[in-house]
């Protein structure tokens, strides 16, 4: 039998269970590019190359059609610009737009990118988990409380 169904006293069965809790705050939008991409593809472009400008070309050429000008076989964005003690936060950018799961077939992938921020957070005892003594959830198990409860405000400028 579990601790949590045996009637222990939790909290002084094991007094660090659920104490100083940590998790990244998130946010996350969709932005979509396709217009820079088709309008002026040499500004993604780096140092000179030009790569991606001609990559557009070609494909705007071999199919006049498509309305969407990135390649089809062009690769996912994978960017992380890691933490550090300047920037509390890091970032990714990618394509797993739709809560890390596949994006529907009826939606171009090349339109999507997917940008989310995570904020950094400092171990505090008042960030814990208590286990109820009465209530249950719907699989007989103690109900979690998660304390204190906060929503976070993002202020985000130069966007």
């Amino acid at each position: 039998m579990s601790v949590l169904l045996s009637g222990l006293d939790i909290e002084n069965f094991c007094p660090a269970l659920g104490k100083s809790m940590t998790e990244q705050t998130i946010r996350f939008c969709q932005q979509e590019h396709v217009n820079l991409v088709s309008q002026r593809p040499e500004m993604l472009d780096t140092e000179g190359s030009k790569n991606i400008r001609n990559a557009v070309r070609v494909h705007q050429d071999s199919h006049r059609d498509d309305p969407v000008p990135i390649p089809f076989n062009d690769l996912e964005p994978q960017v992380y610009p890691p933490c550090s003690r300047r920037h509390p936060w890091h970032i990714q950018i990618h394509r797993d737009a739709f809560g890390y799961g596949e994006i529907p077939e009826n939606i171009d992938p090349r339109i999507i990118v997917d940008l989310r921020w995570f904020g950094y957070t400092e171990p505090r005892k008042e960030n814990r988990v208590t286990w109820s003594r009465l209530a249950r959830d719907g699989f007989g198990m103690p109900e979690i409380r998660i304390l204190p409860i906060i929503i976070p405000a993002f202020e985000i400028q130069g966007m």
